[in-house]
């Protein structure tokens, strides 16, 4: 059937399992707080989705409290907080029967999540847990410089909604009687989605006091808050540096940024031009690098 490039992607060595946390992949990872602590039994629960995120935004509201005072103009304005909301959409592809049903589990357990947890003794359980989420994708979507592990990197908060929604167009695959190699097949008949699309709103908890120290401009929060990075960053280029050739700059990338004995040489003029004076070699090559860079500095 050729190569499973959707378990390429996400690094995931079998197909009838869920794909684990891995820092080093841009995963789409929920882990559930509420998990970390409890019982003999107690263990972290992480829900990894493959990164086909479609779309993503980062929305920040500065809120202020207003009252309006007789004969001013502008009223009293007194700050509240900064709300911080994230909207991610991302697309849950399936190669085959098997992927699709540890798709649709991985979609099932991210959405117990959206509960709370209990405690006490049996019959008489109350609510002891709220349900606080840690979410990570990569650097844009995480705490501090994000380069660890969604429980120690992961952007706390919570969902306040989450759809789901099976591409019918696609198709499922199906899983009926007999199907199924091992124990426990199903008496009946199970679809799952060849293609899940999923959405989801995530309120983010601050667990710093963010802000800026008044008399010394020094900001109180982690320093690559909020996106993994900061200036610190910008000392080292991640990009071969420009060349300039007689006052010109190549475009990083260009040919002109090239050494001269890569630059494709020029065709030797035609029957049509003969008798003209030829090209010294030294100005074919000024003519190729003047096609191919931009004045520094003075635009075009």
């Amino acid at each position: 059937m050729g190569t499973n490039w959707t378990n390429s992607l996400a690094g995931q060595t079998s197909r009838t399992k869920l794909i684990q946390a891995n820092s080093n992949r841009a995963n789409i990872e929920f882990y559930n707080i509420n998990t970390a602590a409890g019982g003999k039994k107690a263990g972290a629960q992480i829900v990894v989705f493959k990164g086909f995120l479609t779309s993503f935004s980062d929305t920040y509201n500065v809120n202020f409290n207003e009252e309006a005072a007789y004969g001013r103009m502008d009223p009293f304005r007194i700050y509240q907080n900064t709300v911080r909301t994230l909207s991610l959409a991302w697309d849950i592809p399936a190669w085959d029967a098997d992927e699709a049903r540890a798709n649709l589990v991985a979609s099932s357990e991210l959405t117990k999540m959206l509960y709370p947890s209990y405690g006490g003794v049996k019959g008489h359980a109350s609510i002891i847990g709220s349900p606080i989420i840690r979410l990570k994708f990569a650097n844009i979507i995480s705490k501090g410089d994000g380069l660890g592990n969604v429980t120690t990197s992961g952007l706390a908060g919570y969902i306040p909604n989450l759809v789901i929604t099976p591409v019918v167009e696609n198709g499922y695959f199906e899983e009926r009687g007999g199907d199924r190699s091992g124990d426990d097949p199903p008496a009946g008949l199970r679809l799952y989605p060849k293609l899940l699309q999923m959405n989801c709103s995530f309120n983010v908890i601050h667990e710093d006091s963010l802000g800026w120290t008044r008399g010394d401009p020094k900001w109180r929060g982690e320093k690559s808050f909020p996106y993994g990075v900061d200036k610190r960053a910008l000392k080292n280029e991640l990009t071969k540096e420009s060349v300039e050739v007689d006052g010109f700059v190549a475009l990083p990338g260009s040919l002109a940024g090239q050494d001269a004995s890569a630059v494709p040489p020029v065709e030797e003029p035609s029957a049509a031009t003969a008798g003209t004076d030829p090209l010294s070699d030294s100005e074919k090559q000024a003519r190729i690098l003047e096609a191919l860079t931009f004045k520094a500095g003075g635009g075009g």
